[in-house]
Order: structure tokens, then sequence, then C-alpha cells
């Protein structure tokens, strides 16, 4: 007889913990630097539903198929599944991120030259890179999450 897993709980919990994450980041960010015009609410529902569709999409189509291929590989592992989330996070970020000028742009942020006649500086590239880890690490950390639910829903696999 063959066993069944239950993976439910597992997604949903992995789905919920980026939006989690955002929605805190977001609020203590708005703690420190919201006018008295702005509606904290309605921005963190905001955040809340737009990192909810990006983790639901991510899950369901990289994530699940990610998981059944360690889990048909043999290599369903707690660092293996942490990998899989380090990468399926990292990989399209910096597809996303990735510089689209056109020659002669240019682009400053906060007195900081990041765009110079189409060409990205150091500072842009500083910038990519530290948002593609950061997103890579939220991956990394959903990826854990979801194994340990997993391992506490489905304890015999």
């Amino acid at each position: 007889m063959k066993k069944s897993l239950n993976i439910g709980l597992p997604i949903g919990v992995a789905i919920c913990t980026p939006p989690i994450i955002a929605v805190g980041y977001t609020f203590f960010s708005l703690l420190l630097t919201a006018g008295r015009n702005e509606s904290v609410g309605s921005i963190i529902s905001l955040v809340f539903i737009g990192s909810f569709l990006v983790s639901a999409g991510h899950i369901f189509l990289f994530g699940l198929p990610g998981v059944w291929l360690l889990r048909t590989l043999k290599i369903f592992r707690s660092w293996t599944v942490i990998l899989l989330g380090l990468f399926l996070g990292s990989i399209p970020a910096g597809i996303f991120l990735m510089p689209r000028y056109t020659m002669n742009a240019g682009y400053i942020s906060n007195g900081i030259v990041m765009i110079k006649d189409g060409v990205p500086t150091q500072a842009w590239w500083n910038s990519y890179f530290q948002n593609v880890a950061i997103v890579g690490g939220l991956g990394a950390l959903t990826g854990f999450v979801f194994w340990l639910v997993w391992k506490r829903c489905n304890p015999t696999d």
C-alpha cells in the first residue's frame, strides 16, 4: 500500500512565509518613515497581496516541481531544500532585476550615479547583488520552513 503524503500544510506555510516577512519589514519601515497622510493599512495590504501572489507563483511553478525532483532523485534533505529555495529565489530575481537601459540613459538614486550613459556603475551592481542575495536568502528561509513543516507532517518520509 502506498502511503499518502501530507503536503497541504507545508505548501501553505511556504506560501505565507515571504509575505509575513515582507509585511513585518514594511510595517517597521513605515513606523520609522511614514507621514501622517499615508495609509499604513493600505500599504501593508498591498505588500501582503503582492508578495503572496509572487510567493504562490514561485511555489507552484518552481518549488513543487523542484521538491518532486529532489524526492525522485532521493536527495530530499534539509540542505537540498534550502539550496533549492536559494536558487528559486535568486535566479528569477536576478533575471527580473537585470538592467534594461538604452544608450545614453542615466539614473541617479539618492545622489549616487547608478546608470551612466546606459552602463550600470559599480554602485548599481552592488545594489543588484544585494537585492538578489536578500531575495535568495528569503527563498532559502522559505525552503527551510517548508522542510521543517514537511518533516512534522510526514515523519516517516
